[in-house]
């Protein structure tokens, strides 16, 4: 299990992503990958914006994953009849975690490996 430390080297909570005026703050956020190339990612954020504030919002998501030229893989499971982005992470595995260097939110995002996943 990775567990985000920080984002763009600032330590959680952080902004992860914008829009306009909006900004999402993450609080928590861990990955979970499993030797079936399946992971799973969980977090706590919440939106900023001029008109307040929304959350926290806690969020889930599944991904399956590909090894490739060193890098990890990501890739986002849309649900059954459910219009998503096409969404990819790809970063690098090290002996202290994982890095994600491309993606949709604010980047690096720092991992660090808090245990194997069984």
């Amino acid at each position: 299990m990775y567990v985000l430390r920080d984002v763009q080297s600032q330590p959680l909570p952080a902004v992860a992503d914008e829009s306009g005026t909006a900004q999402a703050f993450v609080y928590a956020d861990t990955l979970r990958i499993t030797p079936d190339f399946r992971a799973s990612r969980a977090g706590l954020w919440e939106w900023r914006s001029d008109g307040g504030t929304f959350g926290p919002i806690y969020s889930t998501g599944e991904y399956s994953y590909r090894i490739s030229a060193m890098r990890v893989i990501l890739t986002y499971d849309c649900p059954i009849n459910a219009l998503c982005a096409n969404v990819e992470y790809v970063g690098t595995v090290g002996s202290e975690g994982l890095l994600i260097t491309s993606g949709y939110d604010r980047l690096p995002l720092r991992y660090e490996r808090v245990s194997r996943t069984p």
